[in-house]
């Protein structure tokens, strides 16, 4: 996790109680939990987390750090009333990182844990909105490792990343059906094929993907009989992607943020796909669709926009696709720098359009497994 920071000290960041006495509330310090013995990994923290107007954050990403650089970091996501919880700790001390879309990143001072320990913490955020200024000219295109921190390419990428961590998130922990609306249709023709379909994410099958390294967004497996799969492309937004693929900031456009992703090097095997985009963030920084286009060489082969909006949380910070929009092409059309659906590559080039809809059902927490 890029600003983890650990094993040195983090400026407590602001804080404030949910309870008079300007301090986090601490219940039951030092005592084990209820039913266990004092064993090397049974602590625990949980906590609520409220904005500055006593309004719980839900569906917020919390980190949990050690300050013990041998011990990997923890994220969980917050419910709808704002709780999240670690289990099964060591002692020692920890640091907690609220990642906020469209804030900037808060951080914990220590906390120190026992054996057996389970604290409890009520924590109101006061973090500061993210800012930018406005872009002007496109920037070079960066590998990861070449991001200069605190540059607006740097804040966008930042941002984009916790809209991907905090879905993962939910994919692993809610389960919801999706009412999938389908048409194939071949342009300059009255050819089409229609078809719906109605598949549920559960989190039994996330985190089956999750241990295969794999992000196919919904936590599914891809229906054979669909007319057109449904990619998310929240891979992305990834630190792996960053390092195959450069980025680059675009101008702002229509209140828009945008980033632009290109692989390092156009691959001349013809049997290899080079993937190209932008992401494009809106004005709070929340994810809004990601145009894509795949590539043999230097020529377009596909391409698609990706829309993405609230689904079933209800102005929720988690971001879910709406509509897929899909060309292929019998002959591949030449790449041009902005990834615009171009209604003459309709009747041109393209062999296939298609289009997916998606409308969500009712989701439930699912906490078999943690």
């Amino acid at each position: 996790m890029d600003g983890h920071r650990r094993g040195r000290a983090v400026a407590p960041a602001r804080w404030l109680s949910a309870v008079t006495g300007g301090a986090l509330v601490l219940w039951a310090l030092g005592t084990p939990l209820a039913g266990q013995t004092a064993t090397q990994d049974n602590a625990s923290i949980s906590g609520r987390l409220r904005d500055s107007t006593e309004v719980p954050l839900g569906y917020t990403t919390v980190y949990l750090v050690p300050r013990d650089t041998s011990r990997r970091s923890q994220a969980a996501l917050t419910d709808s009333s704002g709780a999240f919880a670690f289990r099964g700790l060591g002692a020692g001390a920890y640091y907690l990182r609220v990642d906020r879309v469209g804030f900037e990143p808060e951080w914990s001072d220590a906390k120190q844990l026992a054996v057996g320990q389970h604290m409890a913490l009520a924590l109101t955020s006061g973090a500061a909105p993210v800012s930018l200024s406005p872009t002007v000219l496109a920037g070079l295109c960066r590998s990861e490792g070449l991001i200069q921190e605190g540059t607006a390419l740097a804040v966008l990428w930042r941002e984009a990343r916790k809209t991907a961590a905090a879905r993962r998130l939910f994919d692993l922990s809610y389960s919801y059906r999706l009412d999938l609306g389908e048409r194939l249709s071949v342009p300059n023709s009255y050819a089409h094929r229609t078809a719906r379909h109605r598949i549920v994410s559960t989190p039994a099958r996330a985190r089956e993907l999750d241990r295969r390294g794999a992000f196919a967004g919904f936590g599914v497996q891809m229906d054979s009989t669909r007319l057109v799969a449904v990619p998310e492309l929240l891979e992305a937004m990834t630190d792996a992607f960053a390092r195959t693929h450069c980025l680059a900031i675009l101008p702002d456009r229509y209140s828009e943020h945008r980033i632009r992703f290109e692989p390092f090097v156009a691959v001349s095997d013809s049997t290899v796909k080079d993937f190209a985009g932008n992401i494009v963030l809106d004005d709070k920084f929340r994810l809004k669709r990601i145009e894509f286009e795949y590539r043999v060489g230097d020529l377009s082969i596909s391409r698609g926009v990706v829309d993405f909006g609230d689904g079933p949380l209800h102005r929720g910070p988690i971001r879910f696709i709406k509509k897929l929009t899909l060309l292929m092409f019998n002959a591949p059309a030449t790449s041009s720098e902005w990834l615009e659906m171009d209604p003459r590559l309709y009747r041109t080039r393209a062999s296939l359009r298609g289009t997916v809809d998606v409308h969500y059902g009712a989701f439930s927490r699912d906490t078999t497994g943690f």
